[in-house]
């Protein structure tokens, strides 16, 4: 039985290396694909804090999303546009593993420990901004909006957003 798993996993595997990508979408909100050796995980209806979308991505086995180059964020995107996400809302703001909690301004990516050098910031950002509430700018979204096309931007981590999840697979 354990050979037989274990020749099934490898079979997939070979066949992801081979099409280098697998896409499949579910409705209800809730979609997942694999795709360049990702497997994403998005739900268009649900928006948490940075703290509880990350602890929502590991009850799937997967985390926050980091996006090391042009190529990765070009998945991610095509990954959310698939869901149908742009079919009902033009701007998106979601939240990746990125964030500066450990050092003001030394952004990194929580679910790797890499630092971000993709630099995807929008003009004057991150910028650390600090609110009356006495919250900071400290965790990444992705941003498109008007002015801001994929653009990261630094924002509180207790807003709420969308988030996409990730996992390696191939």
């Amino acid at each position: 039985m354990a050979t037989q798993c274990l020749a099934s996993m490898f079979a997939i595997v070979l066949y992801c290396l081979q099409i280098n990508s697998i896409n499949t979408t579910s409705v209800d909100g809730v979609s997942f694909a694999i795709n360049r050796g990702k497997s994403y995980h998005f739900e268009n209806a649900l928006k948490l804090n940075w703290f509880k979308a990350a602890e929502y991505c590991r009850t799937q086995d997967m985390f926050l999303v980091s996006i090391n180059d042009e190529q990765e964020l070009n998945d991610a995107i095509d990954y959310v546009q698939s869901s149908g996400y742009f079919g009902k809302n033009s701007d998106l703001q979601l939240w990746t593993s990125g964030n500066d909690l450990g050092e003001s301004g030394q952004f990194y990516w929580s679910t790797t420990g890499a630092r971000i050098t993709f630099d995807r910031f929008a003009d004057n950002e991150p910028s650390n901004t600090k609110y009356q509430d006495g919250s900071t700018e400290d965790c990444v979204v992705l941003e498109r909006s008007k002015g801001r096309n994929l653009t990261f931007d630094d924002r509180p981590c207790r807003r709420e957003y969308h988030f996409l999840c990730e996992n390696q697979v191939c």
